[in-house]
């Protein structure tokens, strides 16, 4: 295969093709955003659970439920953010998209009783059913032949999901990109997900020969810094000057999809599973740094873990990423930027995590940058 026929096949060439899409948005989200680049030739269309300009908000009180909620996949994801958000005992502002979806509930007549997740999981499982119903009969009035998501994480997501799914026409799902202020589109699932169309574009480039024609991007931040801009002031805390030699613990949201098959399920049975993994007991300082947009609370700034003192520091991890420090983590594309653009030695835990062969084989570096470049597209 050469670089043509393999460009041919990329999921960006299938989104330009594309006539008329359907997207379904969060509120967070810029509308029409990138999605005019994505979708060249299409006519689009937005779809919002909560109301937002430039998007359709559908009446979900005048619905019948026709989609069985068995097709309806991954709202446990969705109930673990939930039941996160509500633990931390505040309004934790990265999420805070979430009361705007609470009382949009109640607006439409389905009042939730706050912090009781067993009568939240009946109300999403009614209104997920009557969502992907509002869906599936837009589509086909307006003859609508793909549909667009954000990521696999809300529960309006995955009900439009169900939608296409039952419908035979393709899903499309945005995630934020690796490069600096970019996305990237795959099929069905995130692009970091087992099976997706990028592992498999991936692997196929792997084996042509391009000839570099694009300089190659010498980027020294990391995607973290878009999420440290939702973070309270409190949490940005000033860089310490910690003992080395360093090791780092890069936790990520527990409601991910990527960590579905994880064997562990908070905080400190990751750090616990981390410690366990380290090699030789030479680390003058360890420590954890939450994911900015995981509502995760501790009381003090150190945890005692196994005899281990473990750090919690939120400060941004590039300024730590200088200090040579050894890195472990479960699948955070935090990971891949600290070895890619820092020279950090990383081990991903998870055994399918989607850049293993990256970390497994420096000599791919290089490739994987060309190879990202070609794939992502610019946000706007």
């Amino acid at each position: 295969m050469n670089i043509h026929d393999w460009r041919s096949r990329l999921v960006l060439q299938k989104c330009r093709l594309q006539k008329k899409v359907l997207i379904i948005t969060l509120p967070f989200l810029k509308i029409p955003g990138s999605y005019p680049s994505i979708f060249p030739k299409a006519d689009l269309s937005f779809i919002s659970f909560q109301k937002h300009k430039g998007a359709i908000s559908p009446d979900l009180r005048e619905e019948k439920e026709i989609i069985d909620i068995s097709k309806i996949e991954n709202l446990n994801h969705h109930f673990k953010l939930v039941e996160q958000y509500w633990k931390t005992g505040s309004f934790w502002p990265q999420w805070q998209f979430l009361e705007g979806d609470f009382i949009r509930l109640s607006n439409a007549g389905f009042s939730i009783k706050k912090r009781d997740l067993v009568f939240y999981k009946k109300i999403i499982k009614q209104v997920s059913k009557l969502f992907a119903s509002w869906i599936e009969r837009f589509v086909i009035q307006n003859r609508i032949e793909s549909i667009c998501v954000y990521g696999r994480g809300h529960w309006s997501m995955n009900a439009a999901a169900a939608v296409a799914r039952g419908l035979n026409i393709p899903l499309f799902v945005v995630e934020r990109g690796i490069l600096a202020n970019t996305i990237i589109v795959d099929i069905n699932m995130p692009f970091t997900f087992p099976g997706s169309i990028f592992r498999k574009n991936w692997r196929e480039f792997l084996q042509i020969k391009v000839q570099r024609k694009k300089s190659l991007v010498s980027y020294k931040d990391t995607k973290w810094g878009v999420y440290l801009s939702y973070s309270s002031k409190t949490l940005k805390k000033k860089i310490i000057k910690y003992p080395l030699p360093l090791a780092i613990f890069i936790g990520q949201c527990h409601f991910d999809l990527n960590l579905s098959n994880a064997p562990f399920d908070d905080s400190l049975s990751f750090i616990k599973l981390c410690i366990s993994r380290l090699p030789g007991n030479k680390w003058a300082t360890l420590l954890y740094r939450p994911h900015p947009l995981s509502p995760e609370v501790f009381k003090t700034n150190k945890i005692l873990i196994d005899q281990n003192h473990v750090i919690i520091d939120y400060s941004n991890p590039k300024y730590l990423f200088h200090k040579n420090p050894y890195i472990i983590t479960w699948n955070s594309t935090l990971g891949l930027e600290a070895s890619l653009f820092f020279n950090c030695e990383v081990k991903a835990l998870d055994h399918s995590c989607y850049y293993k062969d990256v970390l497994d084989n420096p000599d791919h570096k290089i490739k994987f940058l060309e190879f990202l470049q070609e794939v992502s597209i610019k946000e706007t």
